[in-house]
């Protein structure tokens, strides 16, 4: 059964992706009560909401914007988590799509 948030619900998913883009177990279980909804539908909706933010790239993001308190059933996030650098990201990491580098291909 395909889920449609309304106008506030986007609003408190925004909210909550804007501190935790990555939300825990627990933080998609009370929205998905709180949505009367699967965490699974929840936890999709994140995963589409991060990919729309890589498509659409950084540009425009966080311009004169506030951080802001989301709670949801008596969970709150303050803060956004700290950047953490990708897997590979670093200097030499592989070229060609490859991921950690931990594991090649032999030729």
């Amino acid at each position: 059964d395909r889920w449609q948030p309304s106008a506030g619900d986007v609003m408190l998913l925004e909210r909550v992706f804007e501190m935790e883009p990555l939300p825990c177990r627990a933080t998609r279980e009370q929205l998905a009560t709180h949505f009367s909804i699967t965490s699974r539908q929840v936890q999709v909706w994140f995963q589409n909401r991060r990919q729309r933010k890589r498509l659409r790239g950084a540009s425009g993001e966080g311009q004169g914007e506030e951080p802001l308190l989301a709670v949801v059933d008596g969970c709150s996030v303050a803060s956004p988590p700290p950047k953490r650098p990708r897997a590979g990201a670093e200097a030499g990491g592989g070229a060609g799509g490859e991921r950690g580098g931990a594991f090649r291909r032999r030729r």
